[in-house]
């Protein structure tokens, strides 16, 4: 092969994709079993795929996700984020799709726009998120405000980089709106961006001797090795700082100082079985303040699976710190903790129903998945850490030798989390 494309993630699937219309042979190799790397579906729990990935498109300005669904011609439905706020310690719930009720929920929004505005340079470079919402946030909704933004990047307060954090916000360019698939699920996106790809699976690189100018040999576990002009690695940060792969030479120190800065922690999703909903169907997310978990979405299946079944989820999302903690306590836990969390919510819903616990009264079972649990993942997505910022994912991407390559999410200048940044980095060139 011509090209050799470790890791058939997204990242992974759009390079080959673009190297194969460009008439340049290339080959997938993958550890795991399967393509998609963080896309990934659980089947049997509700009628429809349980989502352990991915689950929206963070926008759809610019969104080569979203160009892709319009392309297929896929039917889609878009939802405002967040749609509502909930503060535990007081047992408030606050509407956050218009004018918000509350002066300090409406300073949160403030303070991160004049943190955008005047720029990484107006904090130090490794202040934390949590430190500068510290100094400009009343207590009573810090919390709240670590929920909308840090956990949305894949950390906490204390993960997250004040500065990292405005440069991130002022790169993106996808706008608000969430992006739902209505009748398939994120699995036609990866089978869409492997057609005609060549790949093989259970192939676990090991090593990349770029020693020789003429040609690149990748080797795998078991022995076989590939002979390529170039090759491009896709897989997660986690990975690559685990060593998995032995690169000949080792990769320069500017490529391994920036390892060190770019974080990925864990990410753990909870989801309740419920008989039916008790909520207003309008409602879709919720973001909490000082409660277990710090964010959750409602699904009734979104026109997916059996359309007289009246089941329906609430799917709890956690990453950094929380999700390891999620990890630690384990699924009965957690199961528990989050059951009285939505028990203690819906007393006060304003919408459909309410009533002392409701949610238990309709609760069949639950599902958890946890990131870190994945061999050939290691965890959920890289957030813009404290000492983060686009000029290490520059040096974490930067070619070796002009042929060797390094894209996925993690390596996005702009910072860019998840599928955005995955997709975003493809157009470096291999070719």
């Amino acid at each position: 092969a011509e090209v050799v494309i470790i890791g058939a993630g997204l990242a992974g699937l759009t390079t080959a994709q673009r190297l194969k219309d460009d008439g340049i042979e290339c080959i997938v190799v993958e550890a795991g079993s399967d393509i998609g790397g963080r896309v990934k579906q659980a089947h049997g729990f509700v009628p429809w795929p349980v989502e352990c990935g991915p689950y929206f498109v963070h926008g759809r300005r610019h969104s080569l996700i979203f160009k892709l669904i319009q392309k297929e011609g896929w039917p889609y439905q878009v939802v405002s984020w967040p749609q509502l706020f909930y503060l535990q310690n007081e047992r408030k719930w606050i509407d956050a799709t218009g004018e918000v009720e509350d002066e300090d929920v409406e300073m949160i929004d403030e303070v991160l726009h004049d943190l955008v505005e005047k720029g990484p340079s107006s904090v130090p470079r490794f202040q934390t998120l949590r430190e500068y919402f510290a100094q400009h946030l009343p207590a009573r909704v810090r919390s709240l405000a670590e929920n909308i933004y840090a956990n949305d990047v894949g950390a906490d307060g204390d993960g997250v980089g004040a500065a990292a954090m405005a440069e991130e916000e002022r790169e993106w360019i996808y706008g608000e709106e969430y992006v739902m698939l209505r009748d398939g699920d994120w699995r036609r996106i990866v089978e869409t961006l492997a057609r005609g790809v060549r790949t093989r699976l259970n192939w676990k690189a090991t090593g990349v001797d770029y020693s020789r100018p003429e040609s690149i040999t990748v080797t795998s576990n078991n022995g076989e090795s590939i002979e390529c002009k170039a090759v491009v690695v896709t897989v997660p940060i986690t990975i690559l700082k685990q060593n998995v792969i032995d690169f000949s030479p080792p990769l320069p120190a500017s490529k391994r100082a920036a390892m060190n800065v770019v974080q990925m922690g864990g990410g753990c999703k909870i989801a309740l079985k419920f008989s039916q909903p008790f909520w207003d169907r309008s409602t879709f997310d919720v973001v909490c303040g000082d409660s277990f978990i710090p964010e959750f979405w409602m699904d009734g299946g979104w026109g997916r699976g059996d359309p007289n079944s009246t089941v329906c989820t609430i799917t709890g999302f956690a990453t950094g710190v929380k999700g390891d903690e999620l990890a630690r306590l384990g699924k009965e836990e957690v199961t528990r903790r989050f059951l009285q969390q939505i028990d203690d919510m819906f007393e006060n819903y304003p919408g459909a129903s309410k009533g002392k616990k409701i949610a238990s009264a309709h609760f069949i079972d639950s599902f958890f998945f946890n990131w870190a649990d994945e061999e050939h993942i290691g965890g959920g997505y890289s957030a813009p850490a404290p000492g983060d910022s686009g000029d290490v994912r520059r040096q974490l991407g930067a070619p070796v030798a002009g042929r060797g390559f390094f894209f996925g999410e993690g390596t996005q200048a702009k910072l860019k989390k998840c599928t955005h940044g995955a997709l975003g980095t493809t157009g470096r060139g291999a070719a």
